[in-house]
C-alpha cells in the first residue's frame, strides 16, 4: 500500500510539473513580439528557440525511493548522467542553436515526450 501511495504522490508532482511547462511554454509561444525599451512604440518580432535536453531513459530506470537520495556517490552519479545526456544532445544538435529550435512546443504537454512514459 505504501509504494501504491508513493506512486501516486510522484504521479501527482509529474501531473503539476507538467502542467506549469505546459503553461510557460504557451506563454513563451505566444509572446510574438517584443517592445523596444528606448522606443516604447517600436515593436520587433521575437525569436523563440525552444530545446530539450532530457534524460528520462536513464531516470525512468531509478527507483522512487532515488527522489530523497542525497549521498554524494548517487548525486555525482547523477551529474555524470546529465553531463553525458548533454554532450549527446550537444553532438546532435549543436548547429541549431542560435537558429531554430529543437523542440516543437505543440506537444510538449505528451506525457511520453516529457516523461519517457505512456502516462
Amino acid at each position: 500500500m505504501l509504494d501504491r501511495c508513493w506512486d501516486i504522490q510522484s504521479r501527482t508532482s509529474e501531473i503539476a510539473f507538467n502542467i506549469r511547462l505546459v503553461r510557460e511554454v504557451s506563454a513563451i509561444r505566444n509572446v510574438g513580439a517584443l517592445v523596444d525599451a528606448d522606443e516604447s512604440d517600436v515593436v520587433h518580432a521575437a525569436s523563440v528557440r525552444l530545446h530539450l535536453i532530457t534524460g528520462n531513459e536513464e531516470l525512468q530506470q531509478l527507483h522512487l525511493s532515488s527522489k530523497f537520495n542525497t549521498e554524494l556517490s548517487f548525486l555525482l552519479h547523477l551529474r555524470g548522467l546529465g553531463v553525458a545526456t548533454a554532450e549527446r544532445w550537444l553532438e546532435e544538435n549543436f548547429d541549431h542553436i542560435g537558429k531554430v529550435s529543437t523542440l516543437d512546443p505543440i506537444p510538449v504537454h505528451d506525457a511520453q515526450l516529457l516523461t519517457g512514459t505512456d502516462a
